[in-house]
């Protein structure tokens, strides 16, 4: 399955194209603390993908691009177990941020990711947390 990119300059009526500052989720880590010129530099970096249910969109093994925020919808966080058995990691709704993990000192994402019923994600790429302040 192919995962829609959505520009955030979008004129949409619904989440996508939701400009970071006039976005509602109060429950965003970033929103929460950052200025309001390092808010605008990451709204025009960030990307919104649209997962239907059942679109895995983190593999686990992969390496890490970027973290994910979700905007709606609801996700099934995962890593695989001993005898190549899924286990469960925890659930995440809007609000909750994912991959967060892969940043730092791992490479991989050490964790999949699934949409449980159709989401939209806040998607910023790892590039752009090395900008130096």
């Amino acid at each position: 399955m192919a995962i829609q990119f959505h520009n955030q300059l979008s004129n949409k009526a619904s989440f996508l194209g939701m400009k970071c500052e006039l976005c509602a989720n109060e429950n965003c880590l970033l929103k929460r603390n950052l200025k309001s010129e390092d808010t605008q530099e990451l709204a025009y970096q960030k990307k919104e993908i649209k997962c239907k249910k059942g679109q895995q969109f983190i593999i686990e093994g992969a390496p890490v691009t970027g973290l994910f925020f979700v905007l709606k919808g609801k996700v099934k966080v995962f890593r695989t177990g001993i005898n190549g058995r899924e286990q469960i990691v925890r659930f995440a709704s809007a609000g909750d941020i994912i991959g967060h993990r892969g940043f730092g000192t791992e490479e991989y994402y050490s964790i999949g990711a699934i949409a449980l019923e159709d989401t939209v994600l806040c998607y910023f790429p790892k590039i752009i947390y090395k900008i130096p302040y």
